[in-house]
């Protein structure tokens, strides 16, 4: 999936990770970084990954990410609970939700 400028997903992840940088967003910098750690992991296994694979790969970290959302705010845990829907907030463009 590529975004209205036609750039993949992996250079859009790359360019976010360097846009949080410079904007000193150390949170998102890392959150950012661990996505594209799990890309490049799956992509050394399989020797390369498709648009569609990394797609797949990206929902799938996102129902890991709600299911862990729903486990913290069962147990009550806010400071987890607000942590993870930044997260979520910042994996969604890349899922092309808005």
């Amino acid at each position: 999936m590529n975004d209205k400028k036609g750039k993949p997903v992996i250079g859009q992840l790359k360019e976010q990770i360097h846009q949080a940088i410079l904007g000193r967003e150390e949170e998102k910098a890392e959150a950012l970084k661990y996505l594209l750690s799990i890309l490049e992991k799956e992509s050394y296994r399989q020797e390369g990954l498709d648009e569609e694979k990394i797609i797949a790969l990206l929902r799938a970290e996102m129902k890991r990410k709600k299911e862990a959302l729903r486990l913290f705010e069962k147990g009550k845990r806010d400071d987890l609970v607000a942590k993870e829907e930044q997260e979520i907030e910042w994996l969604k463009p890349f899922l092309g939700v808005k």
